[in-house]
């Protein structure tokens, strides 16, 4: 059974050279990490070595190879046993690497697909390392910086890497993300072919503040709760996208001062929200709330070319309350 649709097409337009280990260490500021002993040492690295497992699985199941997908997510689960074995606390990514191996012997390779990222996520995360997302986001922050204090050089090989590990995102991130990831990083492609003509400081932050709003999004996912073995969001979907579309019109009405793109991002958002609200006929009060911040974004729209404190605040407000909602939806 082979993964068509987006699943599978979308990894194919990430094509961009994917940066190697070493050139990733040279290239990249690395933040100051507080040391660690022997056994949290080994516990980073066995939770690293599971996720790359469930990471290959992946890309197995992409490649219509779901016998070896089956190997990494045994070999990933064998890890975990192990740490518990030896008396680490066991993580939560080992009930959905358990999830992942029931639905691939059942065929279910999309629901297994999702558990798998969820994995992966979830152990990156607890392993203490960067997602190739965050790597990205970074550079494009420093991209912005050195620009910004006219180190040009400097910020084109930033944004280069910032590219580099978009691609490396769409390949491995969430299945969500990666239409996005793979828009943002065109964009980047864009730039570079046009960085010596003109000021390219408002697209560098602009570029950097959708990177950041990607990886929160990604956060989102992976905190939202998922309905066991189903692979569908439990309500929060609609609210993480909508989130990251106010995002993305903010930093196109504050920064990049593209009004048509601005209305354009506030009108997915109020597709989301309608969407979401629709959904939700048994809970009033909810209703009431996106009510209230479809409103809002109606206003925003109205006012797209406006660029000042009054309408940065009410950015701020529409993403709070958001955020909000997300972490108390049931």
């Amino acid at each position: 059974m082979k993964m068509t649709g987006a699943v599978g097409s979308l990894l194919l337009i990430a094509l961009l050279p994917l940066p190697s280990h070493g050139e990733a260490q040279k290239s990249e500021l690395k933040p100051a990490a507080a040391a660690k002993g022997p056994e949290e040492k080994e516990g980073s690295k066995t939770l690293a070595d599971a996720a790359s497992h469930a990471a290959q699985a992946r890309a197995y199941l992409h490649e219509d190879r779901s016998r070896k997908a089956v190997g990494e997510v045994a070999e990933a689960r064998r890890l975990l046993r192990g740490m518990r074995s030896a008396g680490q606390q066991p993580t939560a990514a080992e009930q959905t690497l358990r999830d992942a191996s029931r639905l691939l012997a059942a065929g279910k390779l999309f629901q297994a697909d999702t558990a798998l990222e969820n994995a992966e996520q979830t152990l990156s995360a607890l392993s203490g390392g960067e997602s190739p997302l965050q790597r990205a986001e970074r550079n494009l922050r420093q991209a912005s910086r050195n620009y910004s204090t006219g180190r040009v050089p400097q910020a084109k090989a930033y944004l280069d890497k910032g590219a580099e590990y978009l691609a490396m995102a769409a390949r491995s991130g969430l299945t969500n993300a990666r239409q996005e990831i793979v828009k943002l990083g065109g964009e980047i492609g864009k730039l570079k072919r046009q960085f010596d003509q003109g000021d390219k400081g408002k697209e560098l932050q602009s570029l950097w503040e959708r990177g950041k709003a990607l990886g929160e999004r990604s956060g989102d996912y992976l905190s939202a709760r998922v309905e066991q073995g189903s692979g569908k969001m439990v309500g929060e979907d609609d609210l993480i996208e909508a989130r990251l579309h106010v995002a993305y019109a903010r930093s196109y009405q504050l920064t990049a001062r593209e009004p048509a793109e601005t209305v354009k991002e506030l009108a997915r958002a109020e597709a989301y929200l309608e969407k979401a609200r629709k959904e939700r006929q048994n809970e009033p009060a909810l209703r009431r709330k996106l009510a209230e911040l479809l409103k809002e974004l109606a206003h925003l729209k109205q006012h797209a070319e406006k660029a000042d404190a009054d309408t940065q605040e009410e950015y701020e407000s529409v993403r709070t309350q958001l955020k909000e909602i997300i972490e108390n939806v049931k």
